[in-house]
């Protein structure tokens, strides 16, 4: 994953956890990591732990959540670009 794409990621979740902010250090942490991680695995991840938690995710809730193609049906209709599996 890019520097970029992790800071879409980032301002992804402060859009839709409002009352939350990335800290510098949170974001130092999540640039440290970002070489070692698959955008659209961790954006499909991050969609699916929306859809159930009102609290926004750590880095590990998306390093270590499994995505199956069931869990992420509804997902394909609206991003088909995301590859599962």
């Amino acid at each position: 994953m890019t520097k970029i794409e992790m800071f879409k990621i980032l301002v992804l979740i402060e859009k839709k956890y409002s009352f939350c902010t990335i800290k510098s250090e949170t974001a130092e942490k999540w640039l440290l990591m970002c070489e070692e991680l698959n955008y659209h695995s961790i954006l499909a991840r991050l969609y699916q732990y929306m859809r159930s938690s009102g609290y926004p995710p750590s880095l590990e809730n998306l390093m270590n959540s499994e995505v199956t193609k069931s869990n992420l049906q509804w997902l394909e209709e609206y991003i088909p670009k995301i590859k599962i599996g």
